[in-house]
């Protein structure tokens, strides 16, 4: 679905302040694995303001298209976001989430 794929690694303060959560695997870590896999072509750390706002991802990284799960779809910030990227000639593809696939269950079985 794209030529170059970057992955946003949503740093380790982001997940503490927002999703509420501590991280299992430290946000360095998180980045070097993603970067191992044959099919990333780079993974880089972001930061809350980036995350929130993908206007601010879009300058930082030049891409066309973002990729996101299916549960955003149709929520106000995405709505915002899918008008800004039509200016500007992108887009979102909007990915299946999945079901059944969740870190706070497996930090519950792990426990």
């Amino acid at each position: 679905m794209c030529d170059t794929l970057i992955v946003g690694v949503c740093d380790d303060d982001y997940v503490r302040n927002i999703k509420k959560k501590e991280p299992v695997i430290e946000e360095n870590d998180r980045v070097r694995i993603l970067n191992a896999l044959k099919c990333v072509d780079r993974a880089e750390l972001v930061d809350i303001a980036t995350t929130n706002d993908k206007m601010l991802a879009l300058e930082r990284f030049s891409f066309d298209v973002l990729f996101s799960g299916d549960d955003w779809k149709g929520s106000e910030r995405y709505k915002k976001t899918e008008e800004q990227f039509a200016k500007v000639g992108a887009s979102i593809e909007y990915l299946p989430y999945t079901h059944g696939v969740s870190t706070t269950e497996i930090k519950a079985k792990m426990k």
